[in-house]
Parts: C-alpha cells; sequence; structure tokens
C-alpha cells in the first residue's frame, strides 16, 4: 500500500511540474551521451517544446544530467537537439532538451497552433 501511494504522490509531483503540451507520435531517435559514452536507439512516443520521451528496446542506464545528443525524425523531417537525462527507466528514457533546431521549434509551434487531437497535458 504505501508503494502504490508513493508511485501516485510521484506522478502528480511529474505532472505539476510539466509545463508543456506533450504531443503523442512515433519517429525514431538516435542518441549518444558522451560521459558515459553510450549509442542507443529508440522510438520517441511523446514530445514537447521542452522534452521527449523515447521508447527503448534494451535498458540503457543513464543517471539524471547526463548530456545526450539526439537525432530523431518527425514525419519526413529529421531534427538534431541536445538533452539533458531527466529519468531513465526500464522501457524507455524521458529527456529535457537544451537546445533544438529552430526548424524543430517552427514545427512544434505549427501543430501546437492547429490544435492536434493526440495532445497531452506535459
Amino acid at each position: 500500500m504505501l508503494e502504490s501511494t508513493d508511485i501516485k504522490a510521484k506522478a502528480q509531483a511529474d505532472a505539476e511540474r510539466r509545463q508543456a503540451v506533450r504531443i503523442c507520435c512515433a519517429g525514431f531517435a538516435e542518441c549518444v551521451s558522451i560521459d558515459p559514452n553510450q549509442l542507443f536507439r529508440g522510438e520517441i512516443r511523446n514530445i514537447s517544446e521542452t522534452g521527449c520521451y523515447i521508447s527503448l528496446r534494451v535498458s540503457v542506464n543513464l543517471p539524471p544530467g547526463t548530456y545526450v545528443q539526439l537525432r530523431f525524425r518527425m514525419g519526413r523531417a529529421e531534427y538534431c537537439a541536445q538533452a539533458r537525462v531527466v529519468e531513465s527507466m526500464r522501457g524507455g528514457i524521458r529527456m529535457r532538451f537544451i537546445a533544438t533546431d529552430p526548424e524543430f521549434n517552427e514545427r512544434m509551434r505549427q501543430i501546437l497552433g492547429a490544435g492536434s487531437s493526440s495532445r497531452q497535458s506535459d
């Protein structure tokens, strides 16, 4: 019982920290961390102007704060970003963007302005 209360409290705290709208999506992502040096690939499951969640088939144990260079696809376009690991968990990794392509920022503004039905609160 204590564990389920802790999980609910953590989920609520995470939801309260989110400041951007997440968009459900599916796109390929290639990631490289420098320290520790790791290359991993996965699928972006949701994305916002401030970060993303990447689903992984393998376990990647990167501590929070680890810097990662991303290259990812959304639709037919490819983008690059620098990010920092927020949370590494079984089956995926949450990252916060530090720097992104200007084209990515413009595309996100277009999507958010269109009132996409696949939005989630981030």
